[in-house]
């Protein structure tokens, strides 16, 4: 009973790293979308001088770390026994 329940509860929690990893990694793809994509769009379609390239990069390099953040929930999870 004891194995059956240590395996349950391993299972749990990488499933639980899992949907923390997504969420965090969600987060990631958004702050591109809102923070890249956007302005990039919205210049192109409107005036190009309202694209700001310092918040660009400042959001890009934020999706990008959330990303790698959201790797490392990924890195821990453990095998089940």
């Amino acid at each position: 009973m004891s194995d059956q329940k240590n395996s349950l509860t391993v299972l749990i929690r990488n499933e639980t790293q899992k949907l923390t990893a997504n969420l965090v990694n969600t987060c990631g793809t958004t702050m591109v979308a809102i923070g890249v994509l956007t302005p990039t769009i919205n210049a192109i379609l409107t005036d190009p001088r309202t694209l700001s390239p310092l918040a660009v990069l400042g959001f890009s390099s934020f999706g990008v770390i959330l990303h790698l953040w959201a790797r490392t929930f990924l890195a821990d999870l453990e095998e089940a026994p």
